[in-house]
């Protein structure tokens, strides 16, 4: 899957738009939800690649950006890295006033101060969640139910249900509740 993600980036070219963005993107938008970080990097590396070859439409840079906007509290640094690339690469072909209107209101649940711009989104990114908050998501144990439905389908997360649950099995810090309320 990872090989996938690394090599489908330099089909665009060859293929063209329409097949990029109803072939090519859709085995993207699958992979960035695998499991396994290799996959999760190859996938955002590709992505890059992807949107510097300027084969997509602004509407699909903006649910690119949609997509990947989580990813920027993750805990991973390397995940977080990649998707700023993403990010990125996405503002590199869009105008101040689109990325102020289409690509931040994506991103700012994930940031802790409000930017006009996507030059300095590095340094005002939210705390990213911890290891064991995004596992307990990951593998649905019963006290990350409510948590796996806000990461991974965004919906709102019950902070009440979780912080009790959390109380019993000690899954959820304090801090990983305050990264998940951006989810909302």
């Amino acid at each position: 899957r990872a090989a996938f993600c690394e090599e489908a980036a330099l089909l665009p070219k060859k293929v063209g738009q329409v097949s990029t963005e109803g072939i090519i993107w859709p085995c993207y938008e699958q992979a960035l939800q695998d499991q396994e970080e290799r996959v999760l990097q190859a996938a955002l590396a590709g992505l890059a690649v992807l949107v510097r070859q300027r084969v997509l439409r602004r509407q699909s840079l903006e649910t690119i950006a949609s997509k990947v906007a989580p990813l920027l509290i993750h805990p991973s640094g390397i995940i977080r890295t990649r998707t700023l690339e993403v990010i990125a690469s996405i503002g590199q072909q869009l105008s101040a006033v689109d990325q102020f209107v289409f690509v931040l209101p994506k991103l700012r649940p994930f940031l802790r101060f409000e930017l006009l711009g996507l030059e300095a989104l590095e340094d005002a990114l939210a705390q990213p969640l911890s290891r064991r908050a995004l596992k307990c998501a990951l593998h649905r144990r019963p006290s990350g139910e409510a948590l796996h439905e806000a990461i991974l389908n965004r919906t709102p997360f019950l902070a009440a249900a979780a912080v009790e649950e959390a109380g019993e099995s000690g899954d959820i810090t304090a801090a990983d509740l305050a990264a998940l309320e951006l989810l909302r």
